[in-house]
C-alpha cells in the first residue's frame, strides 16, 4: 500500500509539473481560463481518480497484460530477435489474460 501511495504521488507530481510548465511556457493561463474552464474541473476529476486505490488495482492487471506485449514488440524490433522470444512473450500475455478472467469479483 505504501509503494502505491508513492507511485500515485510521483505520477501526480509529474502531472502537476507538466501542467505548470506548459502554462509558464505558453504564458496563456488567462486564455485557458477564458476559453476552456472545464480543464480545471477535469483536472480535479483526474486527481481524484489517481488518488483512488481501486484505480490502481485495475491498472495492475492491465500492466501484467501489456508488459509481455511490450517485450514482444521490443523483441521483434531488436536486430538479434527470433520468433521464439516473441512467442514466449505472447504466451506470458495469454497467461496474464487467463489469470484476469479467473479472478472472481
Amino acid at each position: 500500500m505504501f509503494s502505491q501511495n508513492i507511485k500515485i504521488n510521483n505520477i501526480f507530481a509529474a502531472f502537476q509539473e507538466d501542467i505548470i510548465n506548459s502554462f509558464i511556457k505558453e504564458n496563456s493561463l488567462k486564455n485557458v481560463l477564458e476559453d476552456q474552464p472545464e480543464i480545471f474541473q477535469n483536472a480535479l476529476l483526474i486527481k481524484n481518480i489517481l488518488r483512488n486505490h481501486y484505480f490502481w488495482q485495475d491498472v495492475e492487471p492491465l500492466e501484467n497484460i501489456l508488459a509481455p506485449a511490450k517485450r514482444a514488440i521490443q523483441a521483434v524490433e531488436a536486430k538479434s530477435s527470433n520468433m521464439a522470444l516473441c512467442f514466449l512473450e505472447l504466451v506470458k500475455m495469454a497467461i496474464a489474460i487467463k489469470n484476469i478472467s479467473n479472478i472472481k469479483i
